[in-house]
């Protein structure tokens, strides 16, 4: 039954289904033992994945073969290898029988995390580089030719690093790549226009087939509004009524400042929203080289499938008497992982500040993106119009690191307000809503800085902004600027203490927050998926699940979501709201999560940890935060 270890020369080997199991210097075949096999794939997950059940006994008393982990398992189909991985898993019962579950190599992507800092470099370059670091044989890398100016990544998996370089080489060239294994040896393949096709129809191979279609997250029309959202400057509006009645989508984007913007916006959103969602499998007899990625041809008359369509997921089945079926999700377009990528946030060398991070397991403030920062110097020429370079608006003295320029319609003067400057640090902290200008409408903010250097370096800038103590007029400003050093220190003691978890009282909120956090690393992300039963799904259908465990139905999909309950200020989150992000892998809402703490939420999003609990406010996600809802 074993022999010496060597690359065996399969020609010796007989036809069907041969398992072999590589360990200790030895070959051994599992034959005559095997139950059943199982190969799955999908194109959201780094690897596939192989389950081989076999009974390992013949008395009934003793194991025939002691199964290692980290052993290689090596399956042959008709004499040519169908697949190579490690075995991770064993299990077995009272009878004798195992069940071993068994991951290609490409496994170790996901199985390793680090700390990249890359500049000019291509996708193809960092694969082969973070290969060989990690020992990782590779074979066939197609050369993705385009240099990403700047990847500092830390803390994500091998396979997150490599999916984010190729999100950014699509971005930039339109080319879609594949990572594949062969033969044990991680590849990375462009993908091009199929040149053959598999055939599945009636009466010759296909087993089974389904079809689902909803218009639960379709929309027929989108509105959008720029300027002040209830005085618009600019409104544009695609789509209109439909065969599905009208279902319109609303959104306000007050950095849109021309019209053509918002309208190009608003047909980009009515071109993906406007199409049911489908869902389409079929069962057919095998074909060995059919899986996730590649492209198939569908006739059944019943089910309407008549077509090309590509492979999500596939899954192999193979008896002991040679019998090969497989069952394929299938989908019009061929959905792979995309993960933009999320600069690193500097850190601030301000110590003075000491707001705006994280303090033990509370975050001190709640910041709202979307700001413009700019800079003045009032003795360069003041901006309030008194002719008095030193005398704000509020009948205060100006004074550097504490007077802003605001909006008073929207910050009120007295108000004392946070301000983060991710590209700045140094200006990172409290200041004083204490003067005002001709420019400053909306969310712009100009911060009292001395010098001429000093403010044309900091130019115009994306702030982050949270308004900590909400002011009446001049008065309070004027009253705070009297005491400003000891207001400030007494307001960033605040801020730092301990922070305790506040539901508002309602047990379903805190039922939410249970469920949603005890599904942490549990689940894996898949595009339109719902099945969070079986460990699948998307960020929509995430939240619609966990709400739906409390009695609460939000509906699918996060246009539809953005529209329940009612808008909650940031500040004003409690633990069981949801929270809305845009501008991910689409424009406007595009991302939900639940709220579980102060500035967290738990969401299931593309990159892993799937499903983890991450800021709302600071990094990537305080960049793309939208709005938090209460729904409970």
């Amino acid at each position: 039954m074993s022999n010496e270890i060597k690359e065996l020369d399969y020609s010796s080997v007989r036809p069907q289904i041969n398992v072999i199991y590589y360990a200790d210097k030895k070959v051994t075949y599992l034959d005559g033992v095997i139950q059943s096999i199982s190969i799955t794939g999908d194109v959201a997950r780094s690897c596939r994945k192989c389950e081989i059940s076999f009974k390992n006994t013949s008395d009934g008393r003793s194991r025939l073969i002691d199964i290692k982990m980290g052993k290689e398992i090596r399956i042959l189909h008709n004499k040519n290898e169908l697949f190579r991985g490690i075995i991770f898993n064993n299990g077995r019962n009272e009878r004798g029988e195992e069940t071993i579950t068994v991951y290609d190599p490409n496994i170790y992507l996901s199985k390793n995390s680090d700390v990249i800092k890359e500049n000019n470099i291509t996708a193809s370059e960092l694969i082969k580089k973070l290969a060989k670091s990690f020992g990782i044989k590779t074979g066939r890398i197609d050369n993705t030719g385009h240099k990403i100016p700047k990847l500092y990544i830390a803390g994500k998996t091998l396979y997150d690093m490599i999916v984010i370089a190729l999100t950014e080489t699509q971005k930039a060239t339109g080319q879609r790549y594949m990572l594949q294994n062969n033969k044990g040896a991680l590849e990375l393949i462009a993908v091009r226009t199929a040149t053959k096709w598999l055939r599945v129809e009636d009466g010759r191979n296909l087993i089974s087939a389904s079809y689902s279609e909803s218009i639960e997250d379709v929309k027929t029309k989108v509105k959008i509004t720029s300027g002040d959202e209830f005085n618009p400057t600019q409104t544009a509006v695609a789509g209109g009524t439909s065969e599905y009645g009208t279902m319109q989508h609303y959104e306000h984007n007050s950095d849109a400042d021309a019209a053509s913007k918002i309208n190009d916006l608003a047909k980009q959103l009515l071109n993906a929203w406007n199409k049911p969602k489908t869902e389409m499998d079929v069962e057919t007899l095998g074909v060995a080289d059919i899986v996730s990625g590649t492209a198939i041809i569908v006739q059944n008359k019943l089910t309407g499938l008549k077509g090309s369509y590509f492979v999500l997921a596939d899954s192999h089945r193979f008896t002991t008497d040679g019998v090969h079926t497989m069952s394929l999700t299938l989908s019009k377009t061929l959905d792979l992982p995309y993960q933009e990528y999320e600069p690193p946030q500097e850190k601030s060398s301000n110590s003075s500040a000491g707001i705006g991070y994280e303090n033990g397991t509370s975050l001190s403030v709640v910041y709202e993106s979307g700001w413009i920062a700019t800079a003045y110097d009032p003795a360069l020429g003041g901006i309030n119009g008194s002719g008095d370079y030193k005398t704000t608006a509020s009948g205060t003295k100006v004074q550097a690191n504490r007077t802003i320029a605001v909006d008073p319609k929207l910050i009120p003067y007295g108000s004392i307000v946070a301000i983060k400057v991710p590209s700045m640090p140094q200006y990172d902290g409290l200041y004083l809503a204490e003067d005002t200008g001709g420019a400053i409408k909306g969310k712009r903010i100009d911060i009292l800085i001395r010098g001429k250097k000093n403010t044309a370096n900091f130019g115009r800038r994306q702030v982050q902004v949270a308004v900590i103590q909400r002011g009446n007029g001049k008065a309070d400003a004027r009253a705070i600027a009297n005491k400003w050093t000891s207001t400030k220190r007494q307001i960033e003691q605040r801020l730092n203490a301990p922070q305790q978890v506040n539901t508002g009282g309602s047990s379903k909120a805190q039922k939410v927050v249970e469920i949603a956090n005890s599904y942490k690393g549990d689940l894996v992300y898949k595009f339109g998926g719902k099945n969070i039963n079986s460990g699948v799904g998307d960020c929509s259908g995430f939240t619609y699940y966990v709400y739906k465990q409390v009695g609460i139905d939000i509906g699918h999909g996060t246009s539809v979501q953005v529209t329940k309950g009612k808008k909650i200020n940031t500040a004003d989150a409690q633990p069981g709201d949801l929270v809305f992000f845009q501008n991910t892998y689409k424009r406007g809402v595009s991302h939900v999560g639940v709220v579980t703490r102060k500035g967290y939420c738990v969401s299931l999003k593309s990159s892993e940890p799937y499903c983890a609990e991450h800021s709302y406010t600071t990094g990537y996600w305080g960049e793309k935060f939208m709005q938090i809802r209460r729904v409970l």
